[in-house]
């Protein structure tokens, strides 16, 4: 039995890397859309419980607004917490790739075998690097969903006590 890799079996190594390689930077861009979502919600939102708030206070004739505004700036710490942790997971990071050129200074003369073989050690090394970036960016848009939802939350129970005032 020869200890000689397959060229098959490298070139099967080599794609599957490649694909999980694309798959890691798709998934980086979700989350970066899903960033951008999540400000843009929170910003219309923002805006829009302003007017009503605005509108609220100038038809309120009741003294007791208190508790309505503590209401108001709780909510508007909920989505602002959510922006800042969108804006977090949106921010700009370096990702892990390959050098085509170290590549092909330090491989040009080496057999296919061994150039995939190293193309398939970058990958994966670049693959698990551009995962943990994926997993920070996860956990601050998580964050940043339930920060919105609670502020949504207190939104809607502002704007319902705003009504009995």
């Amino acid at each position: 039995m020869v200890n000689k890799p397959d060229k098959e079996t490298i070139d099967a190594f080599y794609t599957e890397a490649v694909r999980q390689y694309d798959l890691g930077i798709q998934s980086l861009d979700g989350l970066n859309n899903k960033a951008i979502g999540i400000i843009a919600f929170n910003g219309t939102l923002l805006s829009l419980f302003s007017l009503s708030v605005v509108q609220f206070v100038k038809s309120s004739t009741n003294v007791n607004l208190q508790l309505f505004l503590i209401g108001v700036a709780l909510s508007y710490f909920l989505i602002i917490l959510s922006i800042i942790h969108a804006a977090y997971a949106f921010r700009v990071v370096s990702i892990s790739s390959i050098s085509p050129g170290t590549l092909q200074r330090e491989y040009y003369l080496h057999k296919r075998c061994e150039v995939l073989n190293q193309l398939c050690s970058n990958i994966s090394e670049a693959l698990d690097e551009n995962n943990g970036i994926s997993k920070d960016k996860r956990r601050f848009i998580n964050y940043s969903l339930v920060f919105s939802v609670f502020g949504v939350i207190f939104i809607c129970a502002t704007l319902v006590y705003g009504f009995t005032l």
